[in-house]
């Protein structure tokens, strides 16, 4: 394994699970302000979560969630 596929992998590693920690964050922070039904659109529908938070104000958790899903995706679809 080389340098570079490290480096890829960590921030493939790293990308993913900030972009899950901002999913389950940004769901929880949606369960506490109505209406709530959004938590559950936002679980059965992920693109719906930084969407719902960026309306809630929850601007830096909607830009960390859309960021990170970017990255991993591009690193993920970009390699192979």
């Amino acid at each position: 394994m080389s340098w570079r596929d490290l480096v890829v992998v960590i921030i493939a590693v790293v990308s993913c699970a900030l972009w899950m920690t901002a999913h389950v964050s940004i769901l929880a922070a949606l369960a506490v302000r109505p209406p709530r039904w959004r938590v559950l659109v936002a679980l059965l529908v992920p693109p719906a979560a930084p969407y719902f938070a960026f309306q809630s104000k929850l601007r830096g958790r909607a830009a960390t969630w859309v960021v990170s899903a970017i990255v991993y995706l591009v690193v993920r679809f970009a390699v192979h």
